[in-house]
Parts: C-alpha cells; sequence; structure tokens
C-alpha cells in the first residue's frame, strides 16, 4: 500500500472510530485459498504468523475478533482461531449477512463500528453491512470495487497484518 492510500486507509477509520471488533472471512483472507488434502483425508490450511501477530495486537488493544468462514468445519479453522484467542468463530454455509449480524450480537458490538474483511463474491452481503469494508489484494474485482480498503498485500501472506497496523494507527 502506497503512504497515500494508507494515510486515506487511516483517515476513512478514524471517520468511523471506533472500530470496537473486525470480523474477517478465513479461507483467502488468512490463509492463501488453497486447501491441501493428506493421503488420510485430512485437511492442511497455510496460516501466516504475522496475521496472528495483528489478531494479537488488535485484541490487545480491546478490539473483538470474529472469523465468520463458509468453510466446512473440520476444526482447522477452530483450533487455529482458539489458539489466537479469536473471541467468535462462525464455520458453515448460510449467508454471511445474517451470520455477521449475529456474530456481531454475540460480540455486543454494533455494525456501524465493525469492519469486515473479505475476498470474495459470498462475502459481499456482509462487507455491505459493515461500517468499514476492507479485501487482500488478490480479492476478486467485485470485491475490490466494493470495499473501502484494498490492502496491498494477498490474503495468507499479511493482509490481515497490514490492515491490523491501519487499526492500531487510528488510536494513536
Amino acid at each position: 500500500m502506497t503512504a497515500n492510500a494508507a494515510k486515506a486507509a487511516i483517515e476513512h477509520l478514524r471517520r468511523i472510530a471506533p472500530i470496537e471488533a473486525v470480523v474477517s472471512d478465513v479461507d483467502g483472507v488468512l490463509t492463501d485459498a488453497r486447501i491441501g488434502l493428506t493421503s488420510s483425508g485430512e485437511t492442511v490450511r497455510f496460516f501466516n504468523m504475522k496475521d496472528g501477530m495483528g489478531t494479537k495486537r488488535l485484541k490487545d488493544a480491546g478490539v473483538k475478533i470474529g472469523w465468520c468462514s463458509a468453510g466446512v468445519d473440520d476444526g482447522v479453522v477452530r483450533r487455529r482461531g482458539e489458539n489466537l484467542g479469536v473471541d467468535d468463530i462462525d464455520v458453515g454455509h448460510g449467508d454471511k449477512a445474517e451470520r455477521f449480524i449475529a456474530m456481531c450480537q454475540r460480540l455486543g458490538v454494533d455494525p456501524a463500528h465493525t469492519l469486515f474483511i473479505g475476498d470474495d463474491v459470498n462475502d459481499l452481503p456482509a462487507l455491505r453491512l459493515a461500517a468499514v469494508s476492507a479485501c487482500p489484494s488478490d480479492a476478486v474485482a467485485d470485491v475490490r470495487g466494493a470495499v473501502d480498503i484494498v490492502l496491498s498485500l494477498p490474503g495468507g501472506h499479511g493482509a490481515f497484518r497490514e490492515l491490523a497496523e491501519l487499526i492500531l494507527a487510528t488510536r494513536g
């Protein structure tokens, strides 16, 4: 992200401040959207450690974190989220707008102070309801055209950490 783009993103975030929660899609945001299978049929996903540190830094700053995944609940997403202390994890099917609103209720936050980050068309309903929307650089074109902030890094390669640092910059 260029310095000007980062400055514009920070100013946009400040207008909505405070961001009380960040809700993230998982595959394509926290992972690089690839899913591997072992010979025994176990799912393998690779999460970025820098994104994990971004999660911890946001939590330390009092921001609640939720994950809303349309993937199959194979336990991998929940295990990683629990290791990071993610406040709410919703893995399964269903409209992401409804799931986003329900997650905000469970987190005790107003969608008007919540940011949603996603990368694909199934994220658009939630992206449209959030106060601020963001996506990794490699999100599909429809999402890149619909969000407030397009990050410079791709999903699974530090995009969430980049977003976390922008949010933290709004807090001085």
